[in-house]
């Protein structure tokens, strides 16, 4: 993954330019998800631990990556699609460029 690669250091910017990326179409949403599970299980191993309210944030964008469903024949009420994916990636990333 090559925001990985690319960071030493996992923190909340390694979150930021990953988000920002998918936002900006910059990578697909097939590959974001991929990604930011990652992302997310390696952070998670590290040990290491953020503050509550970025924690937060972190968390509720990886409860939406899992529901999002790129197959609408496969796709329930409980999933979501790539807009708005989308959409709450944007809200993530405005929360965690605010903060």
């Amino acid at each position: 993954m090559e925001v990985l690669n690319n960071m030493k250091t996992l923190n909340i910017n390694t979150y930021r330019k990953l988000i920002f990326q998918f936002v900006n179409k910059e990578i697909s949403a097939d590959q974001f998800e991929k990604d930011y599970i990652s992302l997310f299980r390696e952070f998670r191993d590290t040990g290491k631990v953020l503050e509550d309210v970025v924690s937060d944030i972190i968390s509720e964008l990886f409860t939406d990556v899992d529901a999002y469903c790129s197959d609408p024949e496969l796709r329930d009420d409980d999933d979501i699609d790539e807009i708005e994916l989308i959409n709450r990636a944007k809200s993530s990333l405005k929360k965690l460029l605010d903060y």
